[in-house]
């Protein structure tokens, strides 16, 4: 194995990172640079000094990138929302100004991007995931966007990379639930590029060898190869024809939260009925549906209402830009996201729901604003944003 070294050796500089700023990096071959995101425990939760890591690998090198984790269970859980919750308004808006900037510059970089996500890809996590050209998964991988549940949207490029992948109402369904894919799930709808072994089986540390000897302009090669369908044995069934349908029946034409809630509860009623059918399949279908939608009854109930209807609102604007080519679409969609994150972020609900999520209060029901006027004020940020606006008078009309 390569050494690893707190430094990229491109070719007209040498990039020296603090030691302690949660990434490593080293030249992986003639035209591979590889960034780990190795925080040393934690989930690999995302800090600004990993972004702002992040981002000076990104200034340094044209290299293409191979991004991966040596944390044992996770990519990456998301932002380190409790060191936000801890800062002032301005400072948390600066925070989300950081991580949009770096995404956007990761997203359009010219030269390749892997990203290998053998765990967990949560939140912002997922972003840096969902941003690479090659987005690889394994047995392992898990991808959600709870933040509703934390009283934000889904962040990080979620409404794009949701809305381009998933038909509109699995996109609503994972959104306002945020209850996780896993890798089939994921392969199936192209939110992940390629399914590779676990380590254990060697695919992962083969690849990365291969990738490491493949000369300029030739990573596809060992992707190619070590690449596969993901087994059948992984499907979740949310993608079977009668969870989809009954996906569908719940989340496609609610106009409000209070709607699909109301939507939500009729299909799980019909499941319930078919529960009690006297014939084997019909009742194992049934099975399968209602504990779909019990899950997403229960991502639903833990998700702040002002972020839910903020959310809504958001996923339709993206999904009515879906056949949208990027990177105006995923730009625009970032725009979104910051719009009302940025305000989100400095309410009360944020504080809230990170302190009974994973913060001081853990496991307490949070006690919820349900801010109407947010709600709107939000509407009114976003119908005025282009993709051409920038990040940072988003976050300036955030100050108001």
């Amino acid at each position: 194995m390569l050494p690893r070294l707190l430094i990229t050796m491109a070719a007209a500089s040498a990039l020296t990172l603090p030691p302690d700023c949660g990434i490593a990096t080293w030249r992986a071959g003639p035209s591979l640079v590889r960034v780990e995101l190795d925080r040393g425990g934690k989930l690999n939760a995302l800090t600004r000094s990993m972004w702002e890591a992040l981002d000076a690998v990104l200034e340094d090198t044209n290299d293409a990138l191979l991004i991966t984790s040596g944390d044992a269970k996770a990519f990456s859980a998301g932002a380190d929302v409790n060191a936000v919750a801890s800062e002032p308004v301005d400072e948390r808006r600066d925070f989300l100004r950081l991580e949009y900037e770096t995404l956007e510059k990761l997203q359009e970089r010219d030269a390749p991007t892997v990203a290998v996500a053998d765990g967990l890809a949560f939140g912002a996590g997922a972003g840096v995931f969902m941003a690479c050209d090659e987005r690889i998964v394994t047995e392992r991988s898990r991808l959600a966007m709870p933040e509703c549940r934390i009283g934000i949207v889904p962040d990080a490029g979620a409404l794009r990379f949701l809305t381009k992948h998933c038909e509109p109402a699995v996109a609503r369904y994972l959104a306002l639930t945020g209850v996780p894919l896993n890798a089939h799930d994921l392969y199936r709808t192209g939110l992940a590029t390629r399914y590779v072994p676990d380590k254990e089986d060697l695919g992962l540390d083969q690849l990365y060898a291969e990738l490491s000897s493949a000369p300029a302009g030739e990573l596809a090669t060992p992707l190619d190869r070590r690449g596969v369908d993901a087994p059948r044995r992984l499907e979740s069934g949310l993608f079977n024809e009668a969870t989809l349908q009954a996906v569908r029946d719940a989340f496609e034409k609610g106009t409000s939260v209070d709607a699909v809630r109301a939507d939500l509860e009729t299909a799980r009623e019909a499941a319930k009925k078919l529960q009690g059918s006297c014939g084997w399949a019909t009742r194992e279908a049934a099975d399968g549906v209602l504990d779909v939608l019990d899950a997403a009854a229960d991502g639903l109930q833990r998700g702040c209402p002002t972020a839910l209807e903020i959310t809504l609102d958001a996923v339709d604007r993206l999904a009515a830009r879906r056949g949208d080519a990027d990177p105006a679409a995923a730009r625009y969609g970032r725009r979104v996201e910051l719009a009302a994150n940025a305000r989100l972020g400095g309410a009360p609900d944020f504080a809230e729901g990170v302190a009974c999520v994973v913060g001081a209060r853990r496991g307490e029901r949070p006690k919820w604003s349900n801010d109407a006027s947010l709600v709107g004020a939000i509407a009114r940020a976003v119908d005025g944003l282009r993709e051409e606006t920038s990040l940072g008078d988003v976050v300036a009309g955030a100050r108001g």
